[in-house]
């Protein structure tokens, strides 16, 4: 038992260590943003290049983040882009909170994002695969990760932010909506879907996932239209397979 404690208290030190030693480097590199400026021209060139578009100004956040997490864990990727980054989102009238979160995401997501996507080089290599085809795969896998931080800037909600019948209301729609996403992604409901009707989720999707319940309500009743169809062809599908047994 004592052994086991020991172990665990190692393990933790060693644990420590590590994220200090990466928040003592991203510190030193906040600490000279600070000094020379370069915050505050960052925030205002986001600012100027989003031209009060708050849209192109999330777009820009996240490029400068996956980049910044190309060669950085994520603790500090996130250090460093939030005292870059979350100054421009917040003047843009993003609730703070949100911003932080945006900006966390990303910083994870910058793993497994190609061309540099540690975690698919790692993973790769214990599956022996190209690290390309695994970065690509983890994106399509986590599509609804690279979207769900665009969603909550929009529709604060989902971090608790409001009344709370609108944050049952709005994360009913935004589970809807990642599951009508994953089914349009992966072209499965019940069944195989069509073409067509992967398109119909894929639109679906992106309506329950819009700031507005009017919108999320019509792309509720598509996605449910849709699993009903499916599954009143499910009996179709299974005399298929008895007849080709």
């Amino acid at each position: 038992m004592l052994n086991k404690i020991l172990k665990a208290l190692e393990d933790s030190v060693k644990t420590v260590l590590t994220i200090a030693i990466a928040c003592a480097a991203a510190g030193i590199i906040v600490g000279m943003i600070s000094l020379t400026g370069v915050g505050a021209k960052f925030t205002s060139l986001v600012l100027a290049l989003a031209h009060g578009q708050l849209f192109l100004a999330l777009i820009l956040t996240m490029i400068v983040t996956i980049i910044l997490g190309m060669g950085m864990n994520i603790t500090p990727t996130y250090i460093l882009a939030a005292s870059l980054a979350a100054p421009a989102l917040i003047k843009a009238g993003v609730v703070p909170m949100a911003a932080h979160f945006f900006i966390m995401y990303f910083a994870a997501m910058a793993t497994m994002t190609p061309p540099v996507a540690m975690a698919a080089y790692t993973a790769a290599s214990i599956a022996d695969s190209d690290p390309m085809k695994v970065g690509f795969t983890a994106v399509r896998l986590g599509i609804v990760a690279y979207i769900i931080p665009f969603v909550f800037i929009y529709r604060p909600e989902l971090l608790l932010h409001g009344e709370s019948a609108k944050i049952i209301i709005t994360s009913l729609f935004i589970f809807a909506g990642c599951y009508s996403l994953a089914c349009g992604l992966n072209g499965w409901l019940f069944k195989p879907t069509k073409n067509y009707e992967r398109i119909i989720l894929l639109a679906a999707a992106l309506l329950m996932f819009w700031p507005s319940y009017l919108i999320n309500a019509i792309g509720a009743a598509i996605l449910g239209v849709t699993m009903l169809m499916q599954y009143s062809r499910r009996d179709n599908l299974r005399d298929e397979i008895k007849v080709a047994v």
